[in-house]
């Protein structure tokens, strides 16, 4: 091999380095840039639709509407555990979340003390109740 093909052979390699190189860093650059972009949405949209719900409870409990907001979060406790179940089921890292286990628990001992039907969907209640039932009074 000839001094001026191997001179060549290192020219083309050190330029194939700096594109590989670059379109790695680049597309790294890219897609934290996108990911950071797409959990931050995720979060204040989460953290606006929370605001919103905690302003309309404390509004109707500034004005004495005990019987609605109850009834609101009755409805939320019932989303929160039917989410957690549903993960409970079918992710089995859950499974072994002793907080995620208690609060489940939390939420039977709550409804054994403070019953709660939907009047409109009886297989949501059934729903709660399978998952209610999961869990024991040490929250396993």
């Amino acid at each position: 091999m000839s001094k001026g093909f191997a001179i060549f052979l290192i020219v083309i390699a050190f330029v194939v380095g700096v594109v590989a190189g670059g379109w790695i860093v680049g597309g790294w650059i890219v897609g934290d840039f996108y990911t950071s972009r797409v959990l931050s949405h995720e979060v204040w949209t989460k953290e606006q639709e929370q605001m919103g719900e905690q302003l309309s409870l404390l509004t109707s409990l500034r004005q004495n509407d005990t019987t609605n907001t109850i009834e609101h979060l009755e409805t939320r406790l019932d989303s929160s555990i039917l989410t957690l179940g549903f993960y409970l089921k079918y992710d089995s890292n859950v499974k072994s979340e002793p907080k995620i286990l208690k609060k489940i628990q939390m939420a039977k001992s709550y409804r054994e003390k403070y019953p709660h039907k939907t009047s409109d969907h009886p297989e949501i209640d059934e729903s709660v109740s399978n998952i209610l039932s999961l869990v024991n009074e040490n929250g396993q």
